[in-house]
Order: C-alpha cells, then structure tokens, then sequence
C-alpha cells in the first residue's frame, strides 16, 4: 500500500473486510484506514486486515496506517463510532508471526466492571 492511499473496509459481528497478499505486504509512508461498522463488534474478537504470507514490510521504516488523522503505532487505541455502532479497536502489525495487521476488539469497561460486580454478588451470596 503507497504513501497517501487509504484501505476501507466494513467490520461487523466477528467478520471483516481484509487484503490477502501471496507473500509479503508491503506498506509505504502513511495510509489512511477507512473503518465501517455494519454490527457491532465481538468484544476481543481479531479482524484480520492484511493477511500475508511473509513478513508486512515498511513497518520498520517508518510506514503507519492512520485514522482521523492520527498516526498508528503497534498497540495504539482507536475509536470507530459509525451510526447506531462504536468500538475501541488495538492495532498490531506483527500479527501472525508477523505476516498479518489486525485490529482487536477492546471490551467497555463496564463488561468487566459488572461481571467482578456480579461475581463479588455471588460470593457474598455464599457465605451468607
């Protein structure tokens, strides 16, 4: 993928759009990452959006998608609000043995919150 292109792809349920590449992807300078949200996300589900067979090139070098302006390092959060729909997303461009970029689902603080809430519920519950 060149400096100044963008990939766009559609993320839904626990699917999503990606490039498949016979052999190694290479990235160039920084491109521009389209997401749409036709459902809503799977909590910690793996999108795969390139899915090579060698190594990703360019990362390295300096080469980075971007979203709403923003330069993506391995790890960075990003937030993707698309209609009725809204995600956390962790970029990593060493998926795979590092063949693969993926996004990843983050879960709302909140799942986390009310299933430890839930639990202390159930263990109170317990001993009483």
């Amino acid at each position: 993928l060149q400096d100044g292109s963008e990939l766009s792809i559609t993320i839904g349920g626990s699917a999503s759009d990606q490039v498949v590449v016979a052999g190694a992807a290479t990235l160039e300078g920084t491109i521009t990452l389209d997401i749409a949200l036709s459902s809503a996300p799977t909590p910690n589900q793996i999108y795969r959006i390139i899915d090579g067979t060698s190594p990703v090139a360019g990362y390295a070098a300096g080469a980075r998608f971007s979203f709403d302006g923003n330069i993506l390092d391995e790890g960075a959060q990003i937030f993707v609000a698309n209609g009725a729909f809204n995600q956390v997303f962790t970029i990593s461009y060493n998926a795979g043995g590092g063949t693969d970029v993926v996004l990843m689902a983050i879960p709302e603080p909140g799942t986390f919150a009310g299933l430890f809430a839930a639990a202390g519920v159930l263990v109170g519950i317990r001993r009483g």
